[in-house]
């Protein structure tokens, strides 16, 4: 009688340790492959697109190249300096903040 109580109550506990087995194994493997890159293609064509679009927007890639003995035209010496005093005496004294609240509202003409 009492060897019979013993494979019965020896029956659950193999179970009960293959299932904690199964599941142990299941975690790790899930574990692992959750340290595997999912996004392989996307990560090789990774900023391919924006080249792409770059390339398409550029009218002459060799400006620079076949332009480099040639000066640009820019402003005046008096007019760049009068916007650089302006600029830098904006950081002293910021403008007035504009009131967006009343834009398009009010007394217009009609």
């Amino acid at each position: 009688m009492n060897s019979q109580r013993q494979l019965h109550s020896s029956a659950p506990n193999k179970e009960l340790g293959r299932t904690r087995a199964l599941v142990l194994g299941l975690f790790i493997a899930f574990g692992i492959s959750g340290c595997e890159s999912i996004t392989p293609n996307f990560d090789a064509n990774f900023g391919k697109s924006l080249v792409a679009i770059r390339a398409a927007q550029t009218k002459n890639p060799m400006a620079s190249i076949t332009n480099k003995d040639k000066s640009t035209d820019g402003i005046e010496g008096r007019v760049a300096r009068e916007s650089i005093q302006r600029y830098h005496q904006s950081f002293i004294e910021p403008p007035a903040p504009a009131n967006v609240f009343n834009i398009g509202v009010g007394s217009g003409s009609n």
